[in-house]
């Protein structure tokens, strides 16, 4: 229990340092992906470890796909909207997809070799 606590309180106070500065200095960033740099740069220094979030983290992988449900159907909702942008639409997902993906690649093998340093 207390262990679901620290980690409940290491994602709240991630979010919500995201969001204060968001807020302070007008960024055009969402704040979720500012939380997500101090989430990252939390585990790069060790000021957290893995063993403090996992348990709470894993459930809300497992779940990830739900997230997507809303923006897609707002993007329903608006389709008169959208359907003149649909092809850039598509190329952007795309073109996206690639780029994160190699993106992630090069992440990865740069970690690996570090690790088996």
């Amino acid at each position: 229990m207390k262990k679901t606590i620290k980690g409940i309180l290491i994602l709240l106070t991630m979010v919500v340092l995201g969001t204060a500065i968001q807020k302070a200095t007008h960024a055009f960033i969402p704040n979720i992906y500012i939380a997500m740099f101090i989430f990252f740069l939390s585990f790069h220094f060790k000021w957290i470890s893995l063993d403090d979030v996992e348990h709470i983290t894993a459930p809300l992988l497992t779940f990830m796909g739900f997230y997507f449900i809303p923006p897609l159907v707002g993007l329903v909702e608006d389709y008169g909207k959208v359907k003149n942008y649909l092809i850039p639409i598509l190329i952007l997902i795309i073109l996206t997809t690639v780029i994160t993906y190699f993106a992630i690649g090069l992440v990865m093998s740069y970690m690996m070799r570090r690790d088996n340093e």
